[in-house]
């Protein structure tokens, strides 16, 4: 519900900010990814742990997904990883790539998400784009990559 006041009571009161739901939720990943910037950002203070693996991902991956930019730029700014992994080996950028969320992979892009990794099948956000038929966004994901540098 986002009731950042039941949030802080809850926390206050002794109230585990890690717990998980039936199916391995954090508070943090279900507020982030229902769009609750407020309740975000009070979990956040109040010491959630961004990087927190449920067993979808992250709460940015959820936000990724999402397109929640706001909600990115604050769990950025409160440390989230841009180039964490979930059991897939996907990113958060792999996430914003797949659904096309450009806006989310600039501001991933300029927090330091690696466009160069692959999810354990191999494939990198620019492939994923393009495989949703996104080539504007698979091309600056391509321009964004490391040049590969040769020996000869």
């Amino acid at each position: 519900m986002g009731r950042e006041d039941v949030i802080e009571a809850l926390v206050h009161a002794g109230a585990d900010i890690e717990a998980r739901d039936e199916r391995g939720h954090t508070p943090l990943v279900l507020a982030s990814y229902h769009g609750m910037e407020a309740a975000t950002a009070t979990l956040l203070r109040l010491g959630a742990d961004p990087d927190t693996l449920g067993d979808n991902g992250s709460a940015l991956m959820g936000v990724a997904f999402k397109g929640h930019v706001a909600i990115a730029d604050v769990l950025l700014r409160s440390g989230a990883d841009p180039n964490l992994r979930n059991a897939a080996g996907q990113t958060s950028l792999m996430m914003a790539a797949l659904f096309g969320r450009a806006a989310v992979v600039t501001l991933l892009l300029e927090a330091g998400a690696s466009p160069d990794l692959q999810d354990i099948t191999g494939t990198d956000a620019a492939a994923l784009a393009r495989s949703q038929g996104n080539e504007a966004l698979a091309t600056m994901l391509e321009s964004a990559a490391e040049p590969v540098v040769s020996d000869g």
